[in-house]
C-alpha cells in the first residue's frame, strides 16, 4: 500500500494519471531487470545479501570483493572468446587503458610462462603481422646472443 500512496504522489506531482505512473514504473523495473539480470556481480551480491542478516547493507568483505573479481573476470574473457576480431581489439585497448601497471605485470607474468616455442612464435607471428616490430627484432637479437658461443 505504502507503494502504491508513492505512485499516488508521483502521479499528483507530475500532473500524469496513475495508471501511466504505473505503467512507467512497470517499464523501468522491466529495463533494469534486463540490465542487470547478465551481470555476474549483481547476482552474487544479491545472493550475500540474502544469505546476511545485514541483508543489503551487510559490508563487502575480501572474500566477497575477491569472488566479484573473479566473476569479473570469466565475464571479460567469456566476452572476449565471444566477440569478433575487431571487438576483441577494442576490449583489450580498453583493458590496458584501465588497468595500467598491473595488465603489464600480468602480461609479463603470462608471455614468462609460456614455452620457449610459443614465446617465439608470438614474436614471429607479431613480426609477420607488422606489429611489435622492434620488440620483435630485440627478442631475436637476444635469442641469437644467448645461441652464439661467447
Amino acid at each position: 500500500e505504502e507503494e502504491r500512496t508513492a505512485l499516488r504522489q508521483i502521479a499528483r506531482e507530475t500532473g500524469s494519471s496513475f495508471a501511466r505512473v504505473a505503467q512507467c514504473e512497470r517499464q523501468l523495473q522491466r529495463v533494469i531487470r534486463e540490465a542487470l539480470e547478465g551481470d555476474p556481480e549483481f547476482a552474487a551480491l544479491r545472493e550475500s545479501a540474502r544469505r546476511r542478516r545485514e541483508g543489503i547493507d551487510a559490508p563487502i568483505d575480501r572474500a566477497l570483493e575477491r569472488e566479484l573479481a573473479r566473476l569479473s573476470g570469466e565475464a571479460f574473457v567469456r566476452a572476449l572468446r565471444s566477440s569478433d576480431h575487431r571487438q576483441r581489439v577494442e576490449l583489450l585497448d580498453l583493458l590496458l587503458s584501465v588497468s595500467g601497471t598491473g595488465l603489464e605485470r600480468a602480461i609479463r607474468a603470462g608471455v614468462a610462462t609460456l614455452p620457449g616455442h610459443l614465446r617465439e612464435r608470438l614474436f614471429q607471428e607479431a613480426g609477420r603481422r607488422g606489429v611489435l616490430r622492434s620488440i620483435g627484432s630485440a627478442h631475436r637479437s637476444q635469442t641469437k646472443r644467448r645461441e652464439t658461443p661467447g
